[in-house]
């Protein structure tokens, strides 16, 4: 996707949703470099457009965007942080957190903000309740200047932003403030009415809640606490997705427990059956507190493998071919597809020549090739079979055909016309992966 046509979908969301560009690009960047943006003049950084994305209200996993080098570096000592909050390593995270620190782009906004995140879930950690708080607040002061829960309709957030709310709520909670209810149902109301995307919703709604019910327990109010995470359990049941559903199903068994309720064995004739699943399937069983600061974003630094090996499989080409086409080592090709490796700027040029991708590529592995074809009417049916409107009338295609769609005579008031044409690739992938690439032709 080249820098034009990205522009032209990021203005496309920003007026569909009534955004001026002051509320888009506040504490990100400037409104000039967002206008430029939108224009296709110009691109921005791997993390200021990742966030204007979440901004717009859309999951960042509907698009792989390909990291410039230092950009790179820094997402990869992101992923190394986080592993070790997740293994509780305090001294590990405070190496990887250092030299994150002494990286050239650290004191950009986004990069003080993450900083000040993570300092903050340290401090959490240890029970500094009062000095976490603080770091939130500086955290989403920011890119969020002014921010108070009162006023919160008033800001456009993106998903990290809301995990930072969430956050602080969490630590006024503990502090026993007099406003948390309120402030519990005006960041309730924001997620409703901001985010349209079902897997941030249900993220960013799932750890709302699990600090609502900490609250509910803290209280003894039993019945409250299983009513809202028995509700919760079920968004997340009937939404077939994975997400936090471990956590949740663990949380109601505790609640039935502590509140000697009839439906204790109900539930752990569940998670029994749901743990005999994960087993088989060799998925890790997780439980324990669920980590706020954790975003939805899957696609991580694998994005670049991905890419390689869908284009590759996609073209016909071995391993070997590919690497003979790009002037590599075979190994080279492979460590890159394994994700073991990231290529250097010449070589990740060379990648994006050869499948004719621009220098701001950006792609998706979801049945969307823009932000304007998520209003469409595009569906899975069966196991190989998918349908979509095109032109007003539905039409049915199947594995290995190639399909199109007009999004001008589709979206009202698009900016843009494109005709973008999908093939169903590979049988094997999971529902997600199945469109594996697409391409455009500007009419």
């Amino acid at each position: 996707m080249e820098a034009k046509e990205l522009g032209s979908l990021i203005a496309y969301e920003r007026k569909k949703k009534g955004i001026s560009v002051q509320q888009l690009s506040a504490g990100i960047c400037s409104i000039s470099a967002l206008k430029r943006l939108c224009a296709g003049e110009r691109g921005v950084d791997f993390f200021v457009l990742q966030r204007i994305i979440s901004r717009l209200g859309i999951s960042e996993n509907k698009f792989n965007i390909l990291y410039d080098q230092p950009s790179l570096q820094l997402v990869l000592l992101r992923d190394r942080i986080e592993v070790c909050l997740d293994q509780r390593d305090e001294s590990c995270v405070r190496t990887y957190l250092q030299s994150y620190k002494n990286q050239s782009e650290a004191g950009l906004p986004l990069h003080r903000q993450y900083i000040l995140m993570i300092e903050a879930m340290l401090l959490a950690e240890t029970e500094q309740h009062g000095l976490a708080m603080e770091k939130l607040e500086n955290a989403l002061e920011t890119t969020v200047p002014g921010f108070v829960f009162e006023r919160l309709d008033c800001f456009v957030l993106g998903e990290e932003e809301l995990l930072l709310v969430i956050a602080l709520l969490r630590e006024r909670i503990r502090h026993h403030s007099a406003q948390a209810s309120t402030a519990y149902e005006q960041v309730k109301h924001y997620i409703d009415h901001h985010f349209e995307d079902d897997e941030v919703l249900l993220c960013l709604r799932s750890k709302l809640q699990w600090v609502w019910i900490d609250e509910l327990m803290r209280k003894r109010d039993y019945q409250q606490a299983f009513q809202t995470a028995v509700r919760m359990l079920e968004q997340l049941g009937e939404n077939g997705s994975l997400l936090h559903i471990t956590h949740y199903l663990d949380r109601v068994i505790t609640i039935c427990r502590l509140d000697g309720r009839a439906e204790l064995e109900e539930y752990r004739r569940m998670r029994d059956a749901l743990a005999r699943l994960y087993s088989e399937y060799d998925r890790v069983w997780e439980s324990g507190e669920l980590r706020l600061w954790k975003r939805t974003r899957v696609n991580g630094v694998e994005g670049i493998a991905n890419m390689l090996r869908c284009e590759r499989e996609a073209a016909g080409l071995t391993q070997e071919q590919l690497a003979e086409l790009l002037e590599l080592d075979t190994k080279t090709v492979s460590r890159i597809e394994c994700g073991r490796s990231q290529p250097k700027a010449g070589t990740l040029q060379r990648i994006l020549e050869q499948f004719r991708y621009g220098s701001t590529a950006c792609y998706t592995k979801l049945v969307v090739g823009s932000f304007a074809m998520l209003d469409q009417e595009t569906y899975f049916e069966g196991e190989d079979t998918l349908v979509t409107k095109e032109l007003e009338a539905l039409k049915t295609v199947k594995y290995g055909e190639e399909f199109s769609v007009y999004a001008k005579n589709q979206v009202d008031d698009s900016p843009f016309a494109a005709i973008y044409k999908f093939i169903i690739a590979d049988k094997s992938k999971i529902r997600e992966q199945k469109v594996q690439r697409f391409c455009t032709e500007c009419g």
